[in-house]
């Protein structure tokens, strides 16, 4: 059988489809995938498509939608949970925003250009707590979420490429060029 615009929960041992969840919008430019920290939710992201900038996050077992988050002001490029699942940053070309998972409401929006490193690449990642870190070109910003300000940078001789939390959020692990 064909299976357009799903996502399919497979068992390993039984080799079966165990759930079929049938995605809401039409095809996407690009979809993320990516199941929370609990197991038992799953997040799927429309990317870099202006008609449909929507994440939306699954009760796995029942295979049903639990929140359908609207990106405000276009597009959806990027989207990085936090370590313990419960907080979602999604980056588009002109608004950054804070999202609870458990509600699917905003928490705050950044307007502003998207964090980048020197090759154009968009990388955010939160850290734990009200904090989350992007690059800029030779340095990692640390924000604090709640007054969208930087709270503290560290630079190096090298280009950042990527940033990845450690899960207590007190450090990262930096990709360099």
């Amino acid at each position: 059988a064909a299976f357009k615009r799903s996502a399919l929960v497979w068992g390993v041992g039984s080799g079966r489809i165990l759930q079929h969840l049938y995605l809401p919008a039409p095809v996407c430019k690009s979809v993320q995938l990516q199941v929370l920290p609990d197991g038992e939710r799953l997040l799927t992201a429309c990317l870099f498509d202006n008609m449909y900038p929507t994440v939306s996050i699954w009760n796995v077992s029942k295979g049903e939608v639990m929140h359908v988050m609207r990106q405000s002001g276009g597009d959806i490029s990027h989207v990085r949970l936090s370590p313990c699942g419960e907080k979602l940053i999604t980056v588009g070309s002109r608004v950054t925003v804070f999202w609870s998972v458990a509600s699917g409401q905003a928490l705050r929006e950044l307007l502003g250009p998207k964090p980048r490193n020197e090759h154009g690449a968009i990388w955010v990642t939160p850290i734990g707590g009200e904090r989350f870190m992007s690059i800029e070109g030779r340095c990692a910003l640390v924000w604090a979420e709640v007054r969208g300000e930087v709270s503290g940078k560290m630079c190096m001789g090298s280009v950042m490429q990527r940033i990845a939390a450690l899960p207590d959020g007190h450090g990262f692990v930096a990709l360099t060029s």
